[in-house]
């Protein structure tokens, strides 16, 4: 909790252009101590840096929107989800395209929905060679694929 602090201020200090970077892993820090208040406050300091002329760029946006969308309310984390989605594809991120399909994925219960996008994102990882990710998306798809199958035999 201590090196939260001191990462910004020497990012700050030193010109870097860590800041937002920084800001999205005090987010997910805050958020896993349940110190909700204090990880939106974060993600949302990590977008609005991501946003700033001087700094912007595709990367960090993205992660500063997927760092806020468990933060905000379904309809709002979608919008982000949906914006980081664009930017990846846009700037070819494959990795990021990925990330944001799994992490829409695990805010739906929609089983169809989240079959297709573990699968994109299983596509997205393979891409990138993400070989942990992959096997990742392969293991939350195949329970869901097997439930699938027997709620489609049953009816």
């Amino acid at each position: 909790r201590e090196s939260l602090p001191r990462a910004l201020e020497a990012a700050r200090m030193g010109g870097l252009r860590m800041e937002t970077l920084v800001r999205v892993y005090q987010s997910r820090f805050e958020r896993e101590q349940g110190r909700l208040p204090a990880a939106l406050a974060a993600a949302e300091a990590a977008l609005e840096r991501a946003l700033d002329p001087r700094f912007a760029n595709p990367w960090d946006e993205i992660l500063a929107r997927r760092a806020l969308a468990p933060l905000v309310s379904q309809e709002e984390g979608d919008a982000h989800l949906r914006h980081a989605r664009l930017l990846a594809e846009s700037t070819g991120n494959v990795l990021q395209m990925g990330l944001v399909y799994l992490q829409h994925a695990e805010r739906h219960g929609n089983p169809e929905e989240v079959m297709r996008e573990l699968e994109i994102a299983e596509r997205a990882f393979t891409s990138a060679r993400a070989t942990h990710l992959q096997l990742l998306a392969q293991s939350l798809r195949g329970p869901l694929s097997r439930q699938h199958e027997d709620v489609k035999q049953s009816a």
